[in-house]
């Protein structure tokens, strides 16, 4: 409920969040571990370092005193020569082993025993060889002192012994805890990758859930802008449709005469249309006829035929079949075909019947220069009705102003008529009464 009252940057902004701090906490774990393997290598080289000492040491202590019993029992200057070469590095040897051993308290009381038993080491070994330089080839060694320096060699041994053993055991600790580290860091990086990668995966699941819903959405907009203006384009086409019809009908209302109702009606339909010119021919029911009744912008309308019989031409055949005809053809085009505009060919004519309940009351005929859209053959057609009720009714209207035209010469010749019998009558009564 909360998450669906976020917007999209506030999710994406808490995915960002929520990535940086994955991000950090892994590097600082990782800098963590990294600062102690860091500190178990400088460990593991000062145990590393603390046992090649002491190792050096014991070595320097052990040449040290097969030297002097080498020079004891053979009295040669090189035994000499390279006991005081070892005795010379056991003290700097054993200051560097103290100052690179630990502080904890039996480190320190293991190098404490160790120099006491080198500094008594050291004596007994200078003892042999000045003694032997004193007493000349007769002098040996009693078991005592040999006991001895046995037990102190022994000792220094044991202590050397213990500290590497030591040292070696701290090693061990390290080495695992070093492996530890590592592994630690290793499943922290492999964990904290996994989830980085889930939250990146989540995020960009979310951004293409997001982009692919407002693709949609901008789908859906602009399907419903393209169905609205579609209504909106059929509503301007309906309202153009019903003016124009409107219009012609308010333009057809108070002709008095066939030949102005025919010259609006071409006049209304071409400037509606956009057309260039035409003619409109009446039928002529009794003779089986078209004829000739108006034109607009036609050249050289003497031309023009005043008469079409039925199938002649394309008017007649129009007239005929009850159906419109759409003719195109190229400007200057060599077709043959015959029409009753003369003086210039258009490249597109249609020409339309007009009916009243299916009884033909004529043709209209237009000429365009540009093709012509369904829109506005749908007009013509649509006003086609329209026109044969208006022609039918001033058809009509003519045939009954000529009756009572005809019954009003008929009254007055009645009338006439009847003043010439009362008049015969007068004369007829007055001979009688004359006679009388």
């Amino acid at each position: 409920m909360f998450g669906n009252n976020l917007s999209f940057f506030q999710k994406l902004g808490i995915g960002l969040v929520v990535s940086v701090i994955i991000v950090f906490v892994i590097t600082y774990i990782s800098y963590t571990n990294l600062e102690k393997l860091n500190e178990e290598h400088r460990a593991t080289n000062h145990s590393q370092e603390v046992i090649k000492d002491a190792t050096d040491l014991l070595q320097t202590v052990t040449d040290a005193e097969t030297a002097a019993r080498g020079y004891f029992g053979t009295r040669q200057p090189v035994f000499v020569e390279s006991f005081k070469n070892a005795v010379s590095h056991i003290d700097p040897l054993f200051s560097q082993l103290s100052e690179n051993a630990g502080d904890d308290i039996e480190t320190k009381r293991l190098i404490s025993s160790l120099s006491i038993h080198l500094e008594l080491k050291k004596t007994a070994m200078n003892s042999y060889v000045v003694q032997r330089q004193d007493a000349g080839a007769n002098m040996s060694l009693s078991s005592d002192k040999v006991m001895r320096g046995k037990a102190e060699m022994d000792l220094i041994r044991n202590y050397i012994t213990q500290i590497t053993q030591k040292e070696k055991i701290s090693l061990i600790r390290r080495q695992n805890e070093s492996e530890d580290a590592s592994s630690s860091s290793f499943n922290w990086l492999i964990v904290g990758s996994l989830m980085f990668l889930i939250v990146i995966g989540l995020l960009f699941y979310y951004i293409f859930k997001t982009f692919t819903q407002k693709l949609q959405i901008e789908k859906k907009v602009i399907q419903s802008k393209d169905e609205l203006e579609d209504v909106l384009n059929l509503n301007r086409y309906h309202n153009w449709l019903l003016e124009g019809l409107k219009h012609l009908a308010e333009e057809m209302q108070g002709q008095t005469s066939k030949e102005n109702l025919c010259a609006i009606v071409l006049k209304e339909l071409l400037f509606y249309t956009a057309g260039i010119s035409g003619t409109f021919y009446l039928f002529d029911k009794k003779n089986s006829l078209l004829t000739y009744c108006a034109s607009h912008a036609v050249s050289a309308i003497d031309e023009i035929r005043k008469e079409i019989r039925m199938s002649e031409t394309w008017l007649g055949q129009v007239a005929v079949s009850g159906n419109s005809k759409i003719i195109e053809r190229k400007i200057n085009a060599n077709i043959a075909f015959s029409t009753s505009i003369v003086q210039r060919e258009l490249p597109y004519v249609i020409i339309v019947p007009i009916f009243y309940e299916e009884s033909l009351e004529g043709v209209i005929e237009l000429g365009y220069w540009d093709k012509i859209d369904d829109s506005k053959i749908e007009f013509i057609n649509s006003t086609t009705n329209r026109i044969g009720v208006s022609l039918h009714n001033m058809k009509s209207k003519t045939e009954l102003e000529s009756l009572l035209l005809e019954i009003q010469q008929q009254k007055e010749e009645l009338q006439v008529q009847e003043e010439e019998l009362r008049e015969v009558n007068e004369q007829l009564r007055l001979q009688i009464n004359t006679k009388i």
